[in-house]
């Protein structure tokens, strides 16, 4: 199965975003159409690809970050069970934009993504494999750290992918008012 293309996940995430930040009145007066393919202005640079850790129940979370000095929403990734989240988020080729995360930078969103336990630059812990309650668990920590992080934007938005979809909706079952939306592809 061929993954998807950043334009497909970023159309589908950068709705759900649009209609957490949007008014339907003010969608309607800025002339924005249900059925059209969300239209934003795209910065002049593209911000570096940060890493930061993020301490939960005392464990450290990597988590990566491509955060336009003026970001009017904010997003974290949520990857899988087979690959952590700069291949799945952020991959860089030479032929080839297949950064996610760079199309939502371009257009104001501070993109954040999230390796879980034992999964890219996050260390595994004493369990030994991640369980869907740890990882929301995990990401309640880092939503509570984004919060804080942006304090004059709403909450961000989640997105899961394959395992990470279970993830984004059991956080938001439980922490509904650390999320202003959820995908889940």
């Amino acid at each position: 199965m061929r993954p998807p293309t950043s334009r497909s996940l970023l159309v589908l995430l950068f709705t759900g975003v649009a209609a957490c930040t949007a008014t339907p009145r003010e969608a309607a007066e800025s002339g924005a159409e249900d059925d059209a393919a969300p239209s934003a202005a795209v910065t002049a640079e593209v911000p570096a690809l940060e890493r930061f850790t993020v301490e939960v129940d005392g464990h450290p979370m990597a988590v990566f970050g491509r955060v336009p000095a003026d970001a009017t929403a904010a997003v974290l990734l949520l990857h899988g069970r087979t690959w952590s989240s700069v291949p799945d988020f952020d991959l860089q080729l030479p032929e080839e934009n297949l950064s996610l995360m760079q199309a939502m930078a371009e257009r104001g969103i501070a993109a954040y993504a999230l390796d879980a336990r034992g999964y890219g630059q996050t260390p595994r812990d004493d369990s030994g494999w991640l369980d869907p309650n740890r990882m929301a668990a995990d990401v309640t920590g880092v939503l509570e750290w984004l919060g804080a992080r942006h304090p004059d934007i709403a909450a961000p938005a989640v997105m899961g992918w394959s395992f990470g979809s279970t993830v984004a909706h059991l956080t938001a079952q439980r922490r509904p008012e650390l999320v202003s939306g959820v995908a889940l592809y």
